[in-house]
């Protein structure tokens, strides 16, 4: 069987489980409400709510320095400094914190 591309592991189970800690983070931490993380995430309010159900973006465990991360820039979008390019920073961390402890994306 041929193994996928680590674009497409990213995509897959790396992506929503970002957008599904920011919406926890968002809504559970900071009470905003669904719709306005929705928006604000590019995504529908049918999937925020899978994203806190833990039916959608749960496949893996982000590491604590990513999740560290992700608070940080939930943070960042309470105080008016949202960047549309979060998700691609987090990854990028999210790969660094690979090649720190060797894990790997399933």
């Amino acid at each position: 069987m041929v193994e996928k591309a680590p674009c497409e592991k990213m995509a897959k189970f790396v992506l929503p489980a970002i957008r599904a800690e920011m919406a926890r983070t968002l809504v559970k931490e900071y009470n905003l409400p669904q719709q306005n993380v929705a928006k604000v995430l590019g995504v529908t309010n049918a999937a925020i709510s899978q994203y806190l159900s833990e039916r959608r973006g749960a496949e893996i465990e982000l590491p604590q320095d990513v999740v560290l991360y992700i608070k940080k820039y939930a943070k960042k979008f309470l105080n008016g400094d949202f960047d549309e390019d979060y998700l691609c920073e987090i990854c990028r961390v999210f790969q660094k914190s690979l090649e720190k402890y060797g894990d790997d994306v399933s």
